[in-house]
C-alpha cells in the first residue's frame, strides 16, 4: 500500500480512527481526562484543536497530520481496515412499526 492508494482508500472519517486507534496503542492518552477527553487532542501549529474542529479540516491536512505524528503507511497496512468500514446488515423488518400494525389501517 503506497500513499496514493491510502488517500484514494480512505475518507476523512476513516483517517481519523485509524489516528485514535494508533494513540491508543501508543498510549498518547490526556493529562485532563475530564476536560479533553480520553485521547490528547491534536495540536496543530503549536494550538491544541478539539477534535470537532479536527474533523473539520480538509482531508489533506488531516492526513499530512495524521503521518507527521508518526501514524506511517507499515501501521496502515497492517491494519484490518474493514474494521472501520464495517457495512451493517439490516433485519428485514428495519424501521417497521413494532407495537401494532400500521398496514392494518
Amino acid at each position: 500500500m503506497n500513499i496514493e492508494e491510502v488517500y484514494q482508500k480512505l475518507n476523512k472519517s476513516t483517517l481519523i480512527k485509524v489516528y485514535r486507534n494508533y494513540m491508543r496503542e501508543n498510549n498518547k492518552f490526556s493529562k485532563h481526562p475530564t476536560k479533553e477527553g480520553p485521547l490528547m487532542q491534536p495540536e496543530i501549529n503549536g494550538e491544541k484543536m478539539s477534535w470537532a474542529d479536527f474533523r473539520r479540516l480538509p482531508r489533506d491536512a488531516i492526513l499530512v497530520h495524521v503521518f507527521t505524528q508518526g501514524c506511517n503507511l507499515e501501521y496502515i497496512s497492517q491494519l484490518d481496515i474493514a474494521f472501520f468500514t464495517e457495512t451493517r446488515e439490516w433485519r428485514p423488518d428495519y424501521g417497521k412499526v413494532l407495537w401494532g400494525n400500521s398496514e392494518e389501517e
